[in-house]
């Protein structure tokens, strides 16, 4: 006892109290100024020119309004019943498009085709790169095996990889597991309305094996167009910014001339969710693309399964029918590639804005889509 009165009293106890007792006053007086030190800061941030700061801080403060865990959804209050609710409501979803003979073409097409052009092989150095440049600390997927253990698997587990990679491409067949994802709703605005359906969007998390494999094919799967100029997102240096400099360099251009200009903001519903996959394999065979991976995606979007959680609580696998999944390696750039035509047409009509002799009549960043014109 005599020690510990000794230690309770020496100069680090004291230390201690004085530090605790500021730390704790100036909690106390940042609790009763919250609103006005956050206004400071954004005005320091307004003043100092930091406007991304200013907007990250912006939606910091409206997410605070949201809710530790929604109650409700869709009239749903158990935790069971909103995730068989989104089981439905993603289902109904994910058979939306009504096939327009694009999956008889393609199957039509495929059977003509020599299945043996275009081979394509993963060695087992591919996999050391995909591997070594992937995530950690990343969700993991249906068969709850996480990244790191790819990552730090090794020569001997990469080898394994490769087999069976090429096994895949080779036959043209992926097991069950390797195809099932989880679907994760998220808050689209957080400071909405957190019990309405609509203000969610859905992120796919698929296996780690599968991510690789993707990543490990995507060079031979992504191409590029002439037409992807206007298309800024899912690009290496590109950014929303950039597409919005552009944007207000040709608003300037032409009201610095006297000019009018209007624009047509354009959002679609659901783009990723409601693609018809069958139509988008066949722009790949247009491509060029190797038939017996395009083959092989085909086999994927039509045996896929997803199925929903939601706050612990797993739903049962349903089937998918069109979209393609949100959260996937390869999704971008094929949605990308799904849209160039609608990019081409608009920006091959010679109308619209031009600054010299190049047209800049239609801009886009992932779905969302800008078309300009001065009349």
């Amino acid at each position: 006892m005599e020690f510990i009165w000794e230690t309770q009293n020496g100069l680090e106890y004291l230390a201690m109290q004085k530090t605790r007792a500021a730390f704790k006053l100036s909690l106390r007086y940042c609790r009763q100024h919250e609103e006005v030190i956050l206004a400071e800061k954004l005005a320091a941030n307004l003043m100092d020119k930091q406007f991304n700061k200013f907007w990250q801080n912006v939606r910091k403060q409206s997410s605070a309004k949201v809710t530790a865990k929604v109650n409700t959804v869709a009239g749903c209050v158990d935790d069971y019943e909103i995730s068989d609710m989104w089981k439905t409501h993603f289902d109904s979803l994910y058979h939306s498009v009504d096939d327009d003979g694009s999956k008889q073409t393609f199957l039509q097409r495929m059977s003509e085709l020599n299945k043996q052009h275009g081979r394509y092989v993963i060695t087992v150095h591919d996999i050391a790169v995909h591997c070594s440049q992937q995530k950690r600390a990343k969700s993991v997927g249906p068969d709850a095996i996480p990244m790191e253990c790819f990552i730090f698997g090794g020569t001997r587990l990469y080898i394994h990889l490769s087999i069976l990679f090429n096994c895949f491409i080779r036959y043209g067949y992926l097991p069950k597991p390797f195809m099932q994802s989880l679907m994760i709703p998220l808050l689209k605005v957080k400071s909405g309305n957190v019990t309405d359906v609509d203000n969610y969007r859905a992120i796919a998390v698929s296996t780690a094996v599968s991510k690789i494999f993707e990543c490990a094919t995507a060079d031979e799967i992504v191409n590029v167009s002439d037409n992807d100029m206007y298309q800024f997102g899912f690009k290496k240096g590109h950014s929303t910014g950039l597409c919005t400099n552009i944007l207000k360099h040709t608003v300037n251009y032409y009201s610095s001339r006297g000019s009018h200009l209007f624009l047509c903001f354009v959002d679609f519903s659901k783009a990723f969710d409601k693609v018809n996959y069958w139509k988008l394999l066949n722009m790949l065979l247009d491509d060029g693309i190797s038939s017996i991976l395009v083959g092989l995606l085909s086999f994927w979007f039509s045996h896929q399964e997803m199925c929903v959680k939601w706050n612990g609580v797993v739903s049962g696998c349903f089937s998918v029918g069109n979209g393609t999944r949100q959260g996937g390696v390869l999704s971008p750039y094929i949605f990308s590639r799904y849209i160039r035509g609608l990019l081409q047409s608009i920006s091959a009509s010679h109308i619209g804005c031009y600054i010299g002799c190049m047209p800049v009549n239609i801009l886009a960043y992932a779905d969302d889509v800008v078309i300009l014109s001065p009349s």
